[in-house]
């Protein structure tokens, strides 16, 4: 599912909504329900667009799934504070369904990409 196709999918709800339809900017409850409802639509779209491929800005290796790991940071005294180990995620631009696309992969999983030759694409 595209961009396009979402904003189609959000933009068809907002016409059935009673919002849309009688113009009711006012603040009562009813408004904010429904804006509530168009919100809870609109992430539910989302989340639905990254399940199927698409990654958001998270910090995911798109290769191994790798993600940042958290632990605790030992100061001198032994006293701990949490932390997180990010993955170290490079971009690289790489042929995915015949379409050239760029993808954040971790080092680790590109290391192992280059070793089993597989082509990268400069696009």
């Amino acid at each position: 599912m595209g961009s396009s196709e979402i904003l189609i999918k959000i933009s068809t709800y907002l016409e059935k909504s009673v919002i849309y339809r009688n113009n009711a900017y006012n603040c009562s409850a009813g408004f904010i329900h429904k804006f509530l409802a168009i919100v809870n639509y609109v992430c539910y779209l989302m989340k639905a667009y990254l399940s199927e491929g698409g990654y958001g800005m998270s910090r995911v290796c798109a290769v191994s799934g790798k993600k940042a790991l958290s632990g605790n940071r030992r100061s001198h005294s032994l006293r701990a504070t949490r932390r997180k180990w990010g993955v170290n995620l490079q971009k690289v631009h790489m042929v995915i369904d015949g379409k050239p696309q760029t993808v954040r992969v971790s080092a680790r999983a590109l290391k192992t990409l280059k070793s089993k030759n597989a082509k990268a694409v400069n696009a």
